[in-house]
């Protein structure tokens, strides 16, 4: 069975182990930034309403094969997709307001972590997800430190990107083992 390290508001005391483990100041400062960056939000009965989600990946295939994957999510899904950070920002603003937002780091144009940090101070209340072939640990937290609520590794299986999505819906922070574990 693989190893999941997932974080959720409360439990971030649970993480302090593992973290003391992997020898590097960063990953140890993961927990801080965690716990300093979130703030629990009440869960309403909105949680089981229809659900809007952003994609943004410069790859057509990868978002049709995506916005397929996650209909099993919610019942009433609905995704819209956008080829650029550029795409994106204009999507949200014909499209109105969106309850995710899926993001690549390797874009053309404003690259994924800038768009991130843009996303996030435009939108603070929408979580942003990145999902990236790039899942060292430094990119890792470099997304975490620009405010994404988790990070899923491009090579996850789709139960596990559902997973994580299901968790950060549910107000938790996913980080993939490859942040916490290994060099």
């Amino acid at each position: 069975r693989a190893l999941s390290c997932v974080i959720k508001f409360g439990d971030v005391e649970a993480m302090a182990p593992l973290a003391k483990g992997m020898g590097s100041a960063g990953a140890a400062g993961l927990l801080a930034r965690v716990a300093g960056a979130c703030a629990p939000v009440p869960c309403t009965s909105a949680v089981e309403a229809a659900l809007k989600i952003l994609l943004i990946d410069d790859h057509a295939l990868f978002r049709e094969g995506v916005a397929l994957l996650l209909q099993p999510l919610r019942a009433g899904l609905q995704t819209v997709e956008a080829g650029s950070c550029e795409e994106g920002f204009a999507t949200l603003a014909r499209e109105g307001g969106v309850d995710l937002v899926l993001i690549d780091l390797g874009l053309p144009g404003l690259s994924g972590l800038d768009g991130l940090a843009r996303l996030r101070a435009d939108h603070p209340d929408v979580p942003v997800v990145v999902m990236s072939s790039a899942d060292d640990r430094d990119t890792v937290l470099a997304a975490l430190d620009a405010g994404a609520m988790g990070f899923i590794p491009k090579s996850s299986t789709s139960q596990v990107m559902l997973g994580a999505l299901r968790l950060i819906l549910d107000q938790g922070i996913y980080v993939p083992p490859s942040a916490l574990i290994g060099s």
